[in-house]
């Protein structure tokens, strides 16, 4: 009894090491990793964020020799925000931008500037600067704090949304004065 749990104690550790190896091994090839771009299939991630901390990534791919393409623009972003912030690669030739379709599209003088926006590491990250825009006095006297923390406004709407589904499923289910409960159609418990 006492060598069969000698050898299932062996067992057990040579499994955890096993583990341990395979955990350590692909942690050190995570880090290795978030040195070089994250390119999936042609598209290259560009982390960015805001004063508010919020991370943002745009999608960039490369169209001729001197041209890209950025996906994934962020509804804030104007076309000056974007000029200012891409203006530190390289010389911008031109920019095209379209809001309903989040896309921008930059010409650069020379190729060293797209080479240099498709090789960002996943570890950099841009700080970009939002264009300051004027709102009337009237849109922030309704809503200041949601006008100043969009992601805490995002947060609250969703509690609120939460708690009413809640309550009002909590209803639906109790019997009203006669003992009847009301069913909808195609909504079960």
């Amino acid at each position: 009894m006492g060598e069969r749990n000698i050898k299932t104690r062996v067992l057990i550790f040579l499994g955890a090491f096993r583990l341990h190896t395979y955990f350590t091994n692909t942690v050190c090839v995570c880090r290795t990793m978030t040195d070089e771009p994250l390119i999936i299939k042609g598209v290259t991630a560009i982390p960015v964020s805001f004063k508010a901390g919020l991370t943002h990534f745009m999608y960039a791919k490369k169209l001729r020799k001197n041209g890209i393409l950025i996906y994934n623009v962020h509804p804030l972003m104007d076309a000056r925000s974007l000029f200012e912030f891409f203006k530190s690669f390289g010389e911008i030739t031109s920019l095209r931008y379209s809001p309903p379709e989040a896309q921008a599209v930059f010409e650069f003088d020379t190729v060293e500037c797209v080479d240099k926006i498709l090789s960002t590491p996943l570890t950099k990250i841009y700080e970009f600067k939002l264009t300051d825009i004027h709102m009337p006095d009237r849109h922030i006297n309704q809503n200041p704090e949601w006008v100043k923390d969009y992601q805490k406004s995002k947060s609250d709407s969703e509690t609120v949304l939460q708690d009413y589904f809640k309550k009002r499923i909590e209803s639906s289910k109790k019997p009203d004065d006669d003992g009847w409960i009301t069913v909808t159609k195609g909504i079960r418990p």
